[in-house]
């Protein structure tokens, strides 16, 4: 909006109370849109009357003028709020934030306590292991080498 309408005075922002004298903003906004708005048409009917053929083109230039500007206006407003549009906003910026902060809770707590203990193969051994033949063997056993 400070774009398209003229800034208000400095008197109304001096002093503490600059919030309460949002009437007096408003109101200098309407009037200065309705002086702009007036001037415009007594400017033309003025034209008129000294010469219709040439007010009428010369407010008609004018009338494009003033259109072609709120033209450029708006079309620099629309750029604007467009280029707003694609980049981040804080509060995504937040929301990024706490969750790389949860993440990486989450990953510390993962590293250092397991839920699980990891269960360890055991090793694989033999079902026959080989020792010594004793030197004193009984009587009656007859073993048979391998």
């Amino acid at each position: 909006m400070q774009q398209l309408l003229q800034p208000a005075p400095t008197f109304v922002f001096s002093g503490n109370n600059a919030a309460l004298n949002y009437e007096i903003v408003l109101y200098f906004m309407s009037r200065l849109t309705l002086a702009d708005s007036s001037s415009l048409k007594c400017h033309s009917n003025l034209n008129k009357s000294i010469n219709r053929q040439t007010s009428k083109t010369a407010s008609d230039q004018q009338f494009s003028s003033l259109i072609n500007a709120f033209m450029e206006k708006i079309h620099k407003l629309e750029s604007d709020f467009k280029s707003l549009e694609r980049t981040t906003s804080i509060l995504d910026i937040i929301f990024e934030i706490q969750d790389l902060e949860r993440f990486s809770v989450i990953n510390h707590l993962g590293k250092f306590h397991n839920r699980a203990k990891t269960i360890t193969r055991p090793i694989p051994q033999r079902y026959v292991v080989g020792i010594q033949m004793p030197t004193n063997l009984p009587e009656p056993l007859h073993c048979l080498p391998l």
